[in-house]
């Protein structure tokens, strides 16, 4: 198993590790054998952090790892925190956008629209708001064109101009 430098430190060599425990489980494995330097102290911690029983071996500058895949309850403790872990990280883009793109909003006070742009302009967490613009509207009033995608990408090839534009 190896994980790009450019991925270390981001969990995928846990992930890894975990999946080939339960691949290697569902085929009647009870054990996994693996070889790293002893120098190399991020893929250590992912075998003792696995939660699976781990012996280490030394043999000059490398190390053998012997996982018992024995499930126990430190396993199935650890799989569930970093499932938690995993799912609130996916979230959290959601709940908390650096940027928020708000169509049909307008200048009137009175309006949704309006309302949902000021909500979000001047928010700490958000870096970008945009907002569809009033040429764009008028544009497909204009050439009786429903506000849709496509009519958003013709306005776009027609006249040059995106149909959005960024508040800042």
């Amino acid at each position: 198993m190896a994980v790009d430098e450019a991925f270390h430190g981001r969990g995928l060599g846990t992930l890894l590790l975990e999946r080939l425990a339960m691949l290697s489980i569902h085929r009647g494995f009870t054990r996994l054998w693996a070889v790293t330097h002893s120098d190399n102290l991020a893929m250590r911690e992912v075998f003792r952090e696995s939660g699976y029983p781990v012996h280490e071996t030394y043999e000059g500058a490398d190390m053998q790892v012997d996982l018992s895949l024995q499930p126990t309850e430190s396993t199935a403790t650890r799989s569930e925190l970093r499932e938690r872990i995993a799912t609130t990280a996916s979230l959290r883009p959601f709940f908390f956008p650096r940027s928020v793109a708000v169509i049909g909003a307008s200048r009137d006070p009175e309006r949704i629209g309006y309302r949902i742009v000021e909500a979000h302009t001047g928010t700490v967490a958000i870096e970008k708001v945009y907002v569809s613009v009033d040429k764009f509207l008028a544009w497909c009033a204009e050439t009786n064109a429903r506000p849709n995608n496509i009519s958003r990408a013709r306005y776009a090839a027609q006249t040059g101009y995106p149909w959005w534009e960024r508040l800042d």
